[in-house]
């Protein structure tokens, strides 16, 4: 009788073991899968928020409604496809998009900017990037890649199996219609309006992505290689002396000439230009616990000129910074210098 009782126990744990794989399978077979996986985007996309931009200044609600945009477009995009390229896609879409976000996270963390496909030119310096990673990488960073590990087990395991046919329903193809429509609207409306905001800082990464998502400042930096012998603002030196003098003129009316005109001024002397690396403006002039934190460099600031109206003309800070400083020129644009 135990016997007989202890079989019949196995029994239903496998029938029970098999009915949850069975709906396992209908999840991961069915809409619900690429909906569910675009939640998890967008919490994982959240998760990069906080841990990127997030600490230097707080996310708006636009933000992330914008957010929830692009990630809704992806997923309504896919609902469009047959059942066994939708569910795969769903999967690679998952995998993309976040092997993306914690590429994205391992260079803030490094940089304090997201990266650009304009670095793909980088690639040179692999071995100093490999160096590097040991000391970027975080226990919980694991959150981007949980669920993907998940899926990958079942799978490898046969415990999950994406199947070929879905029965084509009048609510089936009504559904790829309604998925098809929204995403037209999405992207010829909200995308266009998203990538346009983050184009709006060309230099500012923190300011694109706060303005247009990390999904519409990868859009649009994508776009700005794809256009950039087109970006170029002025075709001839010409145009570009007669905009300088306008606005030279509308200093001297705003300002007066003599409050910003420092030519010959430093004519017969020595001139000691002080360039720091890695030195955030704010611990100028600033105290803890009574004493400055930098001591020398507050009574050089205050016995020479400052200049703090100063912005990053390229996506790299340091080398095309030192270029600009040496020899008063513009760096490139979208590459290095050097």
């Amino acid at each position: 009788m135990e016997k007989i009782e202890v079989k019949k126990i196995k029994l239903k744990n496998k029938i029970n073991k098999q009915n949850i794989l069975k709906e396992i399978n209908k999840f991961i077979n069915s809409i619900a899968f690429p909906i569910f996986i675009g939640v998890l985007m967008l919490l994982k996309t959240i998760f990069f928020y906080e841990n990127t931009i997030a600490i230097r200044e707080t996310i708006e609600k636009e933000v992330i409604i914008a957010t929830a945009i692009f990630l809704l477009t992806f997923i309504s995009l896919i609902c469009m496809l047959p059942n066994r390229i939708r569910t795969s896609l769903t999967i690679v879409l998952d995998i993309i998009l976040s092997l993306l976000l914690f590429a994205d996270n391992l260079y803030y963390t490094y940089s304090s900017s997201v990266l650009s496909v304009m670095q793909i030119t980088n690639l040179q310096y692999g071995e100093e990037i490999k160096g590097t990673l040991p000391m970027l990488l975080e226990f919980k960073q694991i959150l981007y890649f949980i669920d993907i590990i998940l899926i990958f087990i079942m799978l490898i395991s046969k415990k999950i199996k994406i199947e070929k046919k879905e029965k084509a329903s009048k609510k089936v193809i009504l559904f790829r219609i309604l998925s098809g429509a929204i995403t037209i609207y999405l992207i010829s409306t909200q995308w266009v309006k998203y990538v346009e905001k983050a184009e709006e800082h060309p230099y500012n990464k923190d300011a694109q992505v706060n303005g247009g998502t990390i999904y519409g400042y990868h859009i649009a930096d994508i776009k700005s290689l794809i256009t950039l012998k087109k970006s170029a603002k002025y075709d001839k030196k010409e145009e570009m002396l007669e905009d300088y003098n306008k606005l030279k003129e509308k200093y001297d009316e705003k300002y007066g000439k003599s409050n910003y005109n420092f030519e010959k001024i430093a004519k017969g002397k020595n001139i000691i230009i002080l360039q720091l690396e890695s030195l955030q403006e704010f611990v100028i002039n600033k105290k803890i616990n009574g004493k400055e934190i930098t001591p020398n460099i507050n009574k050089f600031i205050n016995e020479n000129i400052e200049f703090s109206n100063m912005f990053m003309q390229s996506y790299s800070s340091t080398a095309d910074s030192e270029f600009s400083t040496v020899t008063s020129l513009y760096p490139m644009e979208n590459r290095n210098v050097i």
